[in-house]
């Protein structure tokens, strides 16, 4: 639920706020791509407290947590890169943590329920759906999600959410359900849509009376100058590299 309200706020938050100008030039590419790998290792290392964490103690269900969450995130990698590759012919750093990211996403609601190798499939898939959210969603709906806030959070939480319904294994964890290939039939997989659409409906309507709300008494976007001269000088009066300044002109 989370990972989905996250996503789902995004969307509509990218939608309300509007394209920033620099939409569509090289600018909007990660600055530093070893700070991208580094920040992607930290997530993935985080993530085995957030899920395995949920178990409560130090017990079985934690084991599988941090079991599915690994092995999930490594396939979610190869899931992105070969649907990368399908698709550009490139296989690229930041989109191997994409992958990792948007798997580890997917396996949280799963973490403590499916088995490693259903674990496996479900970061496999996600690595692919969200690239195809971020890579080919995102364009035809022309909305300008900075952080693909809703490619990797919001579709991978989906994917997760209803992954859960599919592959839960009573033996595994007896607080559960058995999911539709365990022989709990259509029921779990129900659950857990309504599950969605809900969090879709409520997440949606109240991200966007927020923004409404707020934006009577400040506005919610940086003017065209603001955004051209960076947010680190316009709102907080300092530079991240001072030594540093932008220029139309590359000398190689």
């Amino acid at each position: 639920v989370v990972e989905m309200a996250s996503g789902v706020s995004g969307l509509v938050a990218a939608f309300v706020v509007g394209k920033r100008i620099t939409v569509g030039y090289e600018w909007n590419i990660p600055h530093h791509m070893p700070n991208v790998l580094f920040g992607g290792g930290l997530l993935w290392f985080g993530w085995f407290g957030f899920n395995a964490g949920g178990a409560m103690g130090a017990n079985g269900v934690a084991i599988l947590a941090l079991a599915t969450t690994q092995i999930a995130g490594a396939a979610g990698m190869i899931g992105w890169a070969l649907i990368e590759w399908l698709h550009r012919r490139q296989i690229t750093a930041f989109g191997a943590v994409s992958g990792i990211i948007s798997a580890l996403v997917a396996i949280t609601p799963a973490a403590g329920y499916v088995s490693t190798g259903s674990s496996l499939l479900i970061g496999f898939i996600a690595g692919g759906v969200c690239y195809l959210g971020v890579s080919i969603l995102k364009a035809k709906l022309g909305y300008d999600d900075a952080l693909d806030v809703f490619g990797i959070h919001g579709i991978g939480g989906t994917w997760g959410t209803i992954a859960t319904g599919i592959f839960a294994d009573l033996s595994l964890n007896p607080q559960g359900k058995n999911g539709l290939i365990n022989g709990g039939g259509m029921e779990p997989v129900f659950i857990q849509l309504i599950a969605v659409a809900v969090t879709y409906l409520f997440t949606g309507i109240m991200t966007f009376l927020i923004l409404k709300g707020i934006a009577i008494f400040t506005p919610l976007k940086a003017t065209d100058d603001e955004q051209a001269n960076g947010l680190d000088l316009t709102q907080h009066r300092e530079k991240a590299y001072p030594d540093f300044e932008l220029s139309e002109n590359v000398f190689i």
